[in-house]
């Protein structure tokens, strides 16, 4: 019996309750046997969880319109730190993306997205109507003024994701269970997601993209946004209890 076997054993001798309608003397052998498959196989229920996790994959457009070629948004620099920090996978067709993770976790990078995206529109907005965008006008076109504040706070608000990601699983590998074999859950996870990513994508093929910051008020502006954007987690559905929120500090 392999492991992925017995651990599907002992999620079933949990079922047998009194309260599931299990004698009192079935109850009492089903909590023997279970004892006794975990002294012998070194396992546990939370490998279990990790091992047998569901995954699901969502679709949707990143374009700045809802045309079809519409180029990404700027967002879309945000989108390493995003899968980083929730625990998910992103890959990307044209101007759509693929989302993949357990559902909880494409949920909260999902409302993430839409969250900073909304902030950053929001925040260019405002920057529109300062005197440094008036007097920066005068020498640097609207698109490329708009393109370098964006991908400055894109910038900004994916590395502070990526350092956020780094300082939670770190905490993460101090104080979660280990699977039997003495490896932190959150690694068996993380494994775990990749091997079922690698299954549904064989062939995927990894590319970087670029992003245009030009010098001036627009850089500074958009980093002091990226800044101030405050990313808190809240109580809710994520995979440590907690949904992902995100405002203005």
């Amino acid at each position: 019996m392999d492991k992925k076997e017995i651990l599907k054993k002992m999620k079933a001798l949990t079922s047998k309750t009194v309260d599931q309608g299990a004698t009192e003397a079935e109850a009492i052998a089903a909590a023997y046997l279970l004892k006794n498959l975990q002294d012998k196989y070194q396992v546990t229920l939370t490998e279990l969880d990790v091992t047998e996790a569901e995954y699901v994959e969502k679709v949707f457009k990143c374009g700045q319109t809802d045309y079809t070629k519409s180029p990404l948004h700027p967002v879309n620099h945000c989108w390493y730190g995003i899968q980083t920090f929730c625990h998910v996978k992103t890959v990307f067709t044209g101007n759509r993306i693929s989302l993949f993770g357990e559902p909880h976790n494409v949920e909260n990078a999902l409302y993430m997205y839409s969250l900073i995206r909304n902030a950053m529109d929001i925040e260019f907005n405002r920057y529109m109507l300062t005197s440094e965008y008036e007097y920066e006008r005068a020498f640097v076109s609207p698109n490329s003024i708009r393109a370098t504040f964006l991908n400055s706070m894109a910038e900004r608000i994916a590395n502070r994701l990526d350092k956020m990601a780094s300082d939670s699983k770190r905490d993460a590998l101090r104080n979660t269970p280990k699977a039997s074999d003495g490896t932190s859950l959150v690694v068996v996870a993380d494994r775990e997601l990749q091997k079922q990513h690698k299954v549904k994508w064989p062939k995927l093929v990894s590319f970087r993209s670029s992003m245009t910051i030009n010098s001036g008020t627009a850089k500074d502006a958009g980093r002091s946004a990226g800044d101030r954007t405050s990313l808190n987690k809240g109580v809710g559905s994520g995979s440590n209890g907690s949904t992902l929120t995100l405002g203005r500090g």
